[in-house]
């Protein structure tokens, strides 16, 4: 990962100015929230000692295997949400994107706004993302042949919209536990994670654990990073890529999605 200074490193106190304005739209669901049937607990790989962390970072980053090479040799590239408050839906559908690519299927731009705007009744909200894991699963996402990237309007969806949409539908998003060992495992493990985070009203894309501070012990978190892709253009950040350090680099809620196919 040479080729970004990485030294870009995202201040939730600078939230607000960093890079080109985007909006946060991720909603902390209330305490009597029903998880949604699509939600299932279990995280898919084991949790790795930390011990043997720094080896594995090292090892993947020198045979180009890591989940950020394999995101950087697709085609899904740095979504861009805009203006909008649609972040939920825009990590959720990249993360199904990522998925997909992790799992050799043919690649499909999928339109965030097929899931976001019918839930919300077409409006700029933000909304639950635990909501649009939902609707990926009930209706599936549509192609940008049938759907805009990003739209607020229904007229932008194209007759056979549905019938798309549900080629690519999830099956099971394995809500992974507020554990920066498990979900750095998961990520070494190969599984990107779809990233609620509540101090920031935000949702972005887990890809890849960074070696931050070689010189303290590996068993220490504050020792690594996390790297994750914005929805936000490729204006924001580093080509639209950011670093997490420290607590904020564990996700409130994280997700692993199956698709359905």
């Amino acid at each position: 990962m040479s080729d970004i200074n990485w030294g870009y490193v995202v201040d939730p106190r600078q939230k607000s100015t960093i890079g080109e304005p985007g909006l946060c739209g991720t909603l902390r669901p209330p305490s009597d929230f029903v998880l949604p049937g699509v939600v299932s607990s279990g995280a898919p790989a084991p949790t790795i000692p930390y011990e043997l962390w720094p080896a594995m970072i090292r090892d993947q980053n020198e045979s180009e295997s890591s989940l950020y090479h394999v995101w950087q040799r697709s085609r899904i590239g740095v979504l861009n949400q805009g203006q909008s408050s649609y972040c939920w839906a825009f990590s959720s559908v990249a993360g199904l994107m990522m998925q997909r690519e992790m799992e050799s299927r043919p690649f499909r731009r999928l339109s965030p706004s097929s899931v976001a705007a019918p839930i919300v009744g077409y409006a700029d909200r933000g909304y639950y993302i635990e909501s649009a894991l939902e609707g990926m699963r009930t209706q599936g996402v549509a192609s940008d042949d049938f759907v805009p990237m990003l739209t607020t309007r229904a007229s932008d969806f194209k007759a056979g919209w549905r019938d798309d949409a549900k080629r690519n539908r999830v099956s099971i998003a394995k809500t992974i536990p507020r554990s920066h060992q498990i979900q750095g495992s998961q990520l070494l493990a190969g599984f990107p994670l779809v990233a609620a985070l509540d101090w920031w009203s935000h949702a972005i894309l887990f890809l890849a654990v960074l070696d931050r501070y070689p010189s303290r012990p590996a068993t220490d978190y504050t020792r690594y990073g996390v790297l994750f892709v914005n929805s936000w253009g490729t204006g924001w950040g580093q080509g639209g890529l950011g670093v997490l350090e420290y607590s904020q680099q564990i996700a409130d809620r994280a997700y692993i999605l199956e698709q359905t196919e």
